[in-house]
Parts: structure tokens; sequence; C-alpha cells
């Protein structure tokens, strides 16, 4: 196996040496991936392709090894078992929109009543629900 994936030493790539590679996406992103630990292994490999895409769509950066190091980053990644979803995630998911503003007009009237007069308008954090 070759020491570096992706790239050349002085380029963007995937450290490959060791039980745990390294992915090095120049000085801003840098991390290792953990031994026995396939879903976190997983996670780690997409968030390197977000930052990927990221830097070069949106930030215009020029990568010129892109095609090889977005293709051994995907070839790490399905190495390790992607994450299942958990039942509590799925959960939350049944708070759309239109039940949230049904919550935020009960609470009002609720609150409202309670305490004799009339709110226009309440914020509700949803990121609880």
């Amino acid at each position: 196996m070759p020491e570096y994936l992706g790239g050349a030493a002085n380029q963007w790539h995937i450290h490959n040496v060791g039980k745990n590679p390294q992915i090095k996406l120049g000085d801003m992103w840098n991390k290792r991936l953990v031994g026995n630990e396939d879903a976190h292994n997983w996670k780690i490999c997409q968030e390197a392709l977000n930052v990927l895409e990221d830097v070069t769509n949106n930030q215009g950066r020029n990568i010129p090894n892109y095609v090889p190091l977005r293709k051994a980053i995907e070839q790490l990644r399905d190495q390790h078992n992607k994450p299942e979803v958990v039942e509590e995630a799925k959960e939350t998911s049944r708070y759309g929109p239109r039940k949230l503003r049904i919550w935020r007009k009960l609470i009002l009237n609720l609150w409202s009543f309670r305490n004799g007069f009339k709110l226009t308008e309440i914020r509700v954090n949803t990121s609880i629900y």
C-alpha cells in the first residue's frame, strides 16, 4: 500500500501509515481515523468529503488532485459501515413547520390566558423538537 493516497506528500492526501489512516486537507482540516470505530470513521470520511466540496465549490479553491483525492476518500469511507439512523432522531422529524405553528399558538394562548393579557408573538426554540 502506498504511503499517500489521493495525492502526493505536498498535496492534500490520505496519509496511510500505521493502523489508522489520517486525512489531511492542508492546514484547515486534519483527522485520524479511529481503530474499531466503524460508524465514526464513516462520518469522518463523509465530513472530509463535505469539506472538500465546500472548499472547491463555495470557496472557489483549485485543488489540483481533487478527483483522485475524492475517489480515495470515498473508497476509504466505503470500507466502513454507514451509521444507522437512531430511532430518537426519526421521532424528532415528526414536528414539521405546521405542527410547530400549532404548538406556538397553543402556548401563546395558554400563557396569555393565565397572565390576563394578550401576547402577539412567541418564539420557540425548535432545536429541542
